[in-house]
């Protein structure tokens, strides 16, 4: 908050005070209705999505492995001598081991799939912001964090998603 109200404070000092001086012009951006908006956004939730649902069919096969493995240990561990028991359990600790690495690894390559579509989507973004700014002349544009109050004209939200859904439309 503080951070905020300091970052407005020297923005006012910096605003000129002649009144020969040009006329500032604001405006706002809500990035974050833009990312839960943007086509480029939903074709990337889409891309997670498939992935993460062919992976889904391997990781229910080892979670049923798993679970019948040690359906198995409970329903005969009175039956089995020491050694089948014991041979049985390491069994299941190394599938176990190898349910939790083919996960860990899923969503190390999710993570990396995220990140590269979130890097891809804030250039595209951050480029028709800059483009609209000096398009409309604006002195400043602001983000929702960085904004307590905004009168609604200055907010060009709606043109930035439109043009950044126009620009990844084109072989994004």
């Amino acid at each position: 908050m503080f951070r905020t109200f300091f970052a407005f404070c020297l923005m006012l000092a910096l605003l000129p005070v002649s009144a020969g001086a040009a006329e500032s012009k604001f405006a706002y951006v809500d990035v974050t209705r833009i990312l839960s908006s943007a086509d480029a956004a939903d074709e990337a939730r889409s891309s997670l999505k498939k992935k993460l649902a062919t992976k889904q069919k391997e990781i229910s096969a080892m979670e049923e492995e798993l679970k019948t493995l040690k359906e198995k240990l409970d329903k005969q561990k009175s039956f089995m001598n020491a050694d089948a028991q014991m041979e049985l359990k390491e069994n299941i600790s190394r599938k176990y081991r190898a349910y939790q690495r083919f996960m860990e690894d899923n969503q190390a390559v999710l993570d990396r799939e995220s990140g590269r579509w979130n890097k891809r989507i804030m250039s595209a973004l951050g480029e028709v912001i800059q483009e609209i700014g000096k398009e409309a002349g604006y002195t400043v544009v602001f983000g929702k964090g960085q904004v307590l109050y905004h009168s609604p004209s200055i907010d060009i939200t709606d043109t930035v998603l439109k043009r950044l859904n126009q620009r990844t439309k084109k072989g994004f």
